[in-house]
């Protein structure tokens, strides 16, 4: 029996696109009653049915059709002789787009990264956590996100960092951070920022140019200094600056437009 739920957090969790198509109401006489699920991935490969015959077919090609942005729709279908279906009845199929979770690899386990990893796991980003402190992870920190206890900065460039990714740098040492941003910033994430104080900042310039070789352009990607520009002091109210600007990176991704 297919597991439509578990198919579809493997396939998200893995890094897949999919759309998520339910029958939502029926009328008359139809294959599939209310609640009957598929998933189509990109390629055209279903699994699951809303029912077969060419009205599964113009369910699946409209699926191909929704784009990063797209609201959840509702369609409608008479199923008639001439869609490949007899019965007829009529019935109504939710699509929607399902992204994979984003992930978020957090160089720095301290008080803003923790606080960052809790607020991001609610907002379903998939954590990492790097740090090179064996004490600093708790029990709970290993259940709730992946934990990397490794020495810095070679880190990054082992751990498969693409475009699509999400890259935060708050180490316990400015030398650290610059070095770590140098390296995961080759990699092109999606985002990437780094903590600092003007004073810190115009340093990383400085070293990103004269020591590391980046370009303006990959320098010019860095979100520095790091988050939305507020008022914040604490650790949580600077965890929620990087937060809302994770965010803003990741619906733009998608291609929604800022409300203002």
């Amino acid at each position: 029996m297919v597991n439509i739920f578990q198919s579809t957090y493997q396939a998200t969790a893995s890094g897949q696109t999919i759309t998520l198509c339910i029958v939502i109401s029926t009328s008359g006489s139809v294959p599939r009653r209310a609640g009957a699920k598929m998933l189509v991935w990109p390629d055209g490969r279903i699994e699951g049915t809303i029912g077969g015959g060419g009205t599964e077919l113009e369910v699946i090609k409209r699926a191909l059709q929704l784009k990063p942005g797209d609201t959840p729709q509702i369609h409608s279908f008479d199923l008639k002789p001439e869609h490949g279906l007899a019965c007829g009845g009529s019935i109504e199929v939710y699509m929607e787009l399902l992204f994979p979770s984003e992930r978020l690899f957090i160089f720095g386990a301290g008080h803003i990264g923790k606080a960052l990893a809790g607020m991001a796991l609610r907002f379903g980003f998939a954590v990492t956590m790097v740090d090179d402190r064996a004490e600093i992870f708790t029990e709970a920190d290993r259940s709730a996100y992946h934990c990397i206890m490794a020495s810095y900065p070679e880190v990054p460039a082992s751990l498969g960092i693409n475009a699509t990714d999400f890259v935060v740098v708050t180490t316990y040492e400015h030398k650290l951070d610059i070095e770590i941003t140098a390296v995961a910033a080759r990699t092109c994430p999606l985002y990437i920022g780094l903590i600092g104080s003007k004073g810190k900042l115009a340093l990383a310039r400085k070293r990103f140019t004269e020591d590391f070789g980046l370009t303006d352009e990959l320098i010019n990607r860095i979100d520095m200094p790091i988050g939305v520009a507020i008022a914040a002091e604490t650790p949580d109210e600077i965890a929620l600056a990087i937060l809302a600007s994770l965010i803003d990176a990741r619906n733009r991704s998608h291609g929604l437009k800022s409300k203002k």
